[in-house]
């Protein structure tokens, strides 16, 4: 007797018809004047940094350590993953027998930890590098707090 009462609204809902995808989707000729409105939504693009006028870049996330370590053996063959899948570059290397030079392992921006590689600064500037490289302040940054610690064990 309380609940007799019916909402028109209600009726109206359920009279309208749900069964196809189109009765959702915005009604713009209700929207506009023009009765052929169409869409304006443009397509999502992914673009590129050619798209741009920009070059790749490999940016440099973070200097994470260094060792002296065997001449040349920088770049893609010293991912950790490739170090243990295929063969390490640095594998029997002796600093006694052989000489070295100072390499960095570096972490890249948008690769994960296992993509870091041993770079010399070198490797990093050079012209026959496939792309730019991006972040040099952090290797120097890293280089610079290396002397410094060097000079603080020199008075310690």
């Amino acid at each position: 007797f309380l609940f007799s009462f019916r909402f028109p609204i209600i009726d109206e809902i359920k009279q309208t018809d749900t069964s196809d995808a189109d009765s959702y989707a915005p009604q713009h000729d209700r929207l506009s004047d023009d009765s052929t409105a169409e869409d304006s939504r443009q397509a999502q693009t992914d673009y590129t940094a050619a798209d741009y006028g920009e070059e790749e870049v490999d940016v440099i996330e973070e200097v994470l350590s260094h060792a002296i370590r065997r001449i040349g053996a920088t770049g893609n063959p010293t991912t950790l993953y490739n170090c243990r899948l295929e063969h390490d570059p640095n594998e029997g290397f002796d600093r006694e027998k052989e000489k070295g030079e100072v390499q960095f392992l570096i972490k890249w921006r948008s690769w994960s930890h296992i993509h870091s590689t041993w770079e010399t600064e070198a490797s990093l500037t050079g012209s026959d590098r496939g792309c730019a490289v991006d972040g040099m302040k952090r290797l120097y940054a890293y280089q610079a707090l290396l002397e410094e610690r060097r000079e603080r064990e020199k008075f310690a």
